[in-house]
């Protein structure tokens, strides 16, 4: 982009971008940045084609252009795409999954718990406890048995509260009980109670 300024450089023609989508790493990359902002629906196909680029540098905002334009054309290529071996490209994945927050993204949130990476893991709970999917309170529930991240579990107390069910009141009593003795987990329990009560799923009013 040197020479122009940024409007300059986004009033191009929409071809000049999807043409730049097949040029050298920068270009690629910027190409996809422009698309993002000037949010055009015409460039999905194009970036759902770059979204197996071989540069990760490219992925990464080609991911973060889909989910900006909240196209439902994108979601399953990029639930597939969460395979990617680089972290930066599968965080920005879940993040576009998020945002367009179509439900054939819940099983690829499902595997994103298990993930190796801490922060992506953090983001898949959210976005299972943003989507009210009653099929993730068993691998929620799973996965908190599994973690040992105290911040981790007291974040998929709050998921499992939000998403309701029948799950709620034993979770809550194992927290309140104490079983995991962090702090963070019984501040879980908390919200998590307070959600339920919401939606009428817990009796009872001690803290």
């Amino acid at each position: 982009m040197s020479g122009c300024s940024m409007e300059t450089w986004l009033t191009k023609p929409f071809e000049t971008y999807v043409t730049m989508l097949q040029d050298g790493d920068v270009r690629r990359r910027q190409a996809a940045t422009a698309l993002e902002v000037r949010g055009d629906r015409r460039a999905v196909d194009p970036l759902i084609g770059a979204l197996r680029d071989d540069n990760p540098s490219v992925r990464a905002p080609v991911a973060r252009a889909l989910g900006a334009l909240g196209d439902l054309r994108a979601v399953d290529p990029l639930c597939e795409a969460l395979d990617d071996p680089l972290s930066e490209v599968r965080a920005e994945i879940v993040r576009a999954l998020r945002r367009i927050g179509d439900k054939r993204a819940v099983e690829a949130f499902i595997g994103a718990l298990r993930d190796p990476e801490w922060g992506i893991r953090q983001m898949a709970v959210a976005a299972l406890g943003d989507m009210g999917d009653a099929r993730a309170i068993g691998p929620l529930l799973h996965a908190f048995m599994e973690e040992e991240d105290i911040i981790s579990r007291g974040t998929i107390a709050i998921a499992l509260g939000a998403l309701g069910g029948p799950t709620v009141q034993p979770l809550i009593g194992a927290l309140e009980r104490g079983d995991s003795a962090t702090r963070a987990c019984r501040f879980g329990a908390r919200l998590s109670r307070q959600l339920a009560r919401r939606r009428g799923l817990v009796r009872g009013t001690h803290r």
